[in-house]
Parts: structure tokens; C-alpha cells; sequence
């Protein structure tokens, strides 16, 4: 089967940091470039991840690296896919955002890592400095700054990114918010409650803090007119407005992509949920290598999902559509929840999603955040700060 390679380069420049801090650069962007393939699989186009080169490059240091792999990338799940993990936060794509910056969040082993996709010249000299705000009203700040964490990963001349990792917060259905600060304006990036923890920890008690509220930090955007707010419309569309002039604009997550796992027949599955209204929010990813080149049939094997709520309560859902892509290797079913809920909307709990493939059923916990009606988006009427 004709394949196309990646060749991931990878350039470290790093002035005057300490080698732990080197080392965590390093497995960041080992997990980057993976997260980077594993994005081209879910979006149809298989690429497949050859690190033919692997040049570090440090400045003004000496010593050496050990190169190693995150546990992020070495989990082994449960057969029933019980401790699947969250992997990537996505934000919508906002062309006029200052520098044309792409935002993502993804999971390492400890802690939470920001990448900010740009040019070299906006990265290096756009004096660009990131914070997290907890609702709590903590405020942390990372070991490097963007343009101290800069890295080229790709073929063909590749794309530059600064990897910023924040350690893992405290084990409480709690939300956050990153503060991406440059000359020119703030952009807020939303993190639902239950992806600051350690996912490996056990799963914090439910409580009855309410719905997702803005950090202290934010006080001055209260109301609808103090910062333009962006959201994803669909899969492929974001909400579109000019925010070149917008003094704050913040990010509402679009995304959250859960580690694939393998089932059944040595295929794998996937999980995404979507924050978006026009489109079905659940999308269950099949993949499988078929030697005889064969794309999946778009009636076997028959897959259903449905939620079930922290009380036992089970949501159904209805499938909306099937499609075949990744050169047929990928099928993705998406759902739309049909029931209503029976959790107090001030309720912050766990609840699971069931997914059927054939006769075989597997669960993946995730946080209310992502399955209540306001998918966990902070609200723009929000009195709390």
C-alpha cells in the first residue's frame, strides 16, 4: 500500500535554559509531531510518521538529552477502553488573529501543553507571553516563554511552534483559561472543567458548582460587547469575524479529541466531541489496515452510542451520518443526542459514553462539561468571576 511520509525535523533553540527544562521541550515536541499525525488520520488524509531526521540543536548549553517518550504516547488502555484519556483540545481557526496563529492544547504526562503555531519572526519577536488562570483565582505562569521554546517540526521547509507546557492542576472538576498576550491584544483560550487534572488520578467526587464561569482575570470583559467571542459553526467552518482590532477575543474550545485504542479484529476507535450546534457534537472514528485495500462497508459493523448520566440515566442518540475516508482505512459515524438530560444544570459530575461495535461495547468517561446542552461553554451573560 503506496503511503505518504512525513519526515519530521526538528530544531531546538533554547538560550540560557536548564536541561530539565530542555528535556521537557523535547518530549513535548515528540508528542507534538504524533499528535500532528494523528490529526492528518482523523482529518482523511494517512500519513505516516517517519522520524528519518531528529536535529537538536542547543544553544549557548552543554550536556546531553535523553530523548524519551512521554507516557502520554505509551498508554495502555483497558480492553473495554474504560481509561481512555482526552489527547488534543482543538480552538476554532481565526485567520485574522494576530501573527495567523493556530492554538491547540494537548496531553502529556505531566501536564498540559499549548502549542502556538505562527511564523519564526511573529514567534521570536512578537513578545508574546502566556499565562493560566484558574476560576479559583490562581495564576500560573510557564518555565519557558514561547519565543524560548521554539520548534520547527514538518517537510518541505515545515512550520514553526512554540510548545508551552503548564504542570497539571489540582484533582477538582475545575475549568481554566489561557491568556495569550501580545502587543496588539489578549486572546483567552477556554479549557472545559475536568481537563486541568491529572487524568491518571481518580476521578474527582460530582459537586454542585454550577456551570463554567470566567476567571477573576477576565472581570473587565463582563457583558457581550468586551471581547468578540469565537466559536466553531462546523467541522470545517469557524465563526468568521474580522478580530485584527479586538483588544481581547476569546477562544471557545471547538474540540476534544480522545485517544484511539484498539478493538475487535485488530481495528481501532476513536472518540471526538464537537462544539458546534449545526452539526452532529459526537463522532466515532473506526480504523483498520486492510491488506486486500478494501474500504469499510457503511453498514457493517453497525455502531451505536448513547450517554449515560451520572444518576444510571442513559441519553440515546441517533446516527446521523457515515463516511468512508483515509483512503478508505477511516469511518466515522456521527451521533446527536435525541433525550434530555435529568442532571441539574449546577451539577459538575462524570458521566460515560457507550459505544457499540457489533456486539462489543466500550465506555469512555469524560467530564459533564462536554455533554450538557451548552457543551461546558462559558456562558456570555456569566455573573461570576
Amino acid at each position: 500500500m503506496n503511503r505518504s511520509i512525513l519526515s519530521i525535523y526538528t530544531i531546538f533553540s533554547v538560550n540560557q535554559a536548564q536541561k530539565s527544562q530542555r528535556t521537557s521541550i523535547l518530549t513535548a515536541t515528540i508528542c507534538s509531531c504524533k499528535i500532528l499525525a494523528q490529526q492528518q488520520v482523523l482529518s482523511g488524509v494517512f500519513i505516516k510518521v517517519k522520524f528519518t531526521y531528529l536535529l537538536i540543536v542547543l544553544l549557548a548549553s552543554t550536556g546531553s538529552v535523553k530523548c524519551e517518550e512521554t507516557a502520554a504516547t505509551q498508554w495502555k488502555h483497558k480492553a473495554d477502553g474504560s481509561d481512555v484519556a482526552w489527547r488534543i483540545i482543538t480552538f476554532p481557526e481565526q485567520p485574522s488573529l494576530p501573527g495567523n496563529m493556530l492554538l491547540s492544547l494537548s496531553r502529556q504526562e505531566h501536564g498540559m501543553c499549548l502549542s502556538l503555531s505562527a511564523s519564526e519572526h511573529f514567534l521570536r519577536e512578537g513578545k508574546i507571553s502566556v499565562r493560566l488562570h484558574y476560576v479559583s483565582g490562581q495564576t500560573v505562569s510557564p518555565d519557558l516563554t514561547p519565543a524560548e521554546s521554539l520548534v520547527l517540526a514538518g517537510s518541505f521547509g515545515g512550520s514553526w511552534s512554540s510548545l508551552v507546557t503548564f504542570p497539571w492542576g489540582k484533582n477538582i472538576l475545575e475549568e481554566a483559561w489561557i491568556e495569550v498576550s501580545t502587543e496588539s491584544s489578549r486572546i483567552w483560550l477556554e479549557i472545559p472543567y475536568g481537563f486541568t487534572r491529572d487524568p491518571k488520578a481518580p476521578n474527582p467526587p460530582p459537586t454542585f458548582d454550577g456551570d463554567a464561569r470566567f476567571a477573576s482575570a477576565m472581570k473587565h470583559l463582563a457583558g457581550q460587547k468586551k471581547a468578540i467571542h469565537v466559536w466553531q459553526v462546523s467541522p470545517s467552518t469557524c465563526f468568521r469575524v474580522d478580530v485584527s482590532k479586538a483588544r481581547d477575543v476569546i477562544l471557545h474550545w471547538a474540540t476534544v479529541q480522545y485517544d484511539s485504542f484498539p478493538i475487535q479484529n485488530g481495528w481501532r476507535l476513536s472518540f471526538t466531541k464537537w462544539n458546534i450546534v449545526e452539526e452532529p457534537p459526537d463522532e466515532v472514528t473506526l480504523y483498520r489496515e486492510d491488506e486486500l485495500h478494501r474500504p469499510w462497508d457503511l453498514h457493517s459493523p453497525r455502531t451505536a452510542l448513547r450517554h449515560i448520566e451520572n444518576s444510571g440515566h442513559a441519553l440515546a442518540s441517533r446516527c446521523m451520518g457515515i463516511r468512508v475516508h483515509n483512503g478508505g482505512m477511516s469511518r466515522s459515524d456521527t451521533y446527536r443526542i435525541v433525550d434530555k438530560s435529568d442532571e441539574s444544570d449546577d451539577r459538575r459530575s462524570w458521566q460515560k459514553v457507550e459505544i457499540d461495535v457489533e456486539d462489543k461495547t466500550y465506555s469512555i468517561m469524560m467530564p459533564s462539561s462536554l455533554l450538557k446542552n451548552s457543551h461546558g461553554t462559558t456562558s456570555l451573560e456569566s455573573k461570576t468571576w
